[in-house]
């Protein structure tokens, strides 16, 4: 039912107006119906844009740029990430909560903890472009503890890729050369 209908069924319960349609009060409601169906169906918009399941396409690009989000992906791959962002609270901090805040965005990961350390170092794959990283890390860094040194790192650095590098260990480990000297020759220990 538009708002001109509304309007003039109220009207006509009254008994007091006689809407034929040609009236002057047929015209004043018609350009009242002008403006309220417009706000009507902005009203409508806004409504389906406030949840994430009946969003479109405009209301997701508002709840991303809420979140500090990229966007990218189809419309349900937007919804499910925006679903996991808004899933953080404050009680969100164990390693399966950082590891679905980090799967979010893209990220898979396993956790290294350091207690005594008081750190903790995510080994990060995905993402691929630096641009794409670098975005995913300053949004994640609104929900990591701050009182803890968090390391993101997205090297290729695993048994696995040890395993395969040109080099065995006892080779590298021959050389006596210091980690910071190993993390700079990086590329020369897991080529391929």
């Amino acid at each position: 039912m538009t708002s001109y209908d509304t309007m003039a069924s109220a009207l006509r319960e009254t008994g007091l107006y006689a809407l034929s349609g040609e009236t002057l009060v047929d015209a004043e409601l018609a350009a009242y119906a002008a403006a309220l169906d417009v706000l009507c169906e902005r009203l409508e918009a806004l409504q389906k844009d406030s949840f994430l399941c009946t969003a479109g396409e405009e209301g997701l690009s508002r709840w991303e740029a809420l979140f500090g989000l990229q966007i990218q992906g189809s419309l349900e791959e937007r919804r499910k990430v925006l679903l996991q962002c808004g899933a953080v609270h404050s009680n969100s901090n164990t390693c399966g909560d950082f590891l679905k805040l980090l799967q979010s965005v893209g990220i898979e990961a396993t956790i290294l903890e350091d207690p005594s350390g008081q750190r903790l170092c995510f080994n990060c794959t995905g993402l691929e472009s630096t641009e794409a990283r670098a975005n995913a890390v300053a949004y994640l860094e609104r929900f990591l503890p701050a009182h803890l040194n968090v390391i993101l790192d997205f090297r290729d650095l695993s048994w696995n890729t040890i395993d395969h590098a040109e080099k065995t260990f006892d080779e590298w480990d021959a050389g006596n050369s210091t980690w910071d000297q190993l993390d700079q020759a990086e590329d020369e220990l897991f080529e391929r």
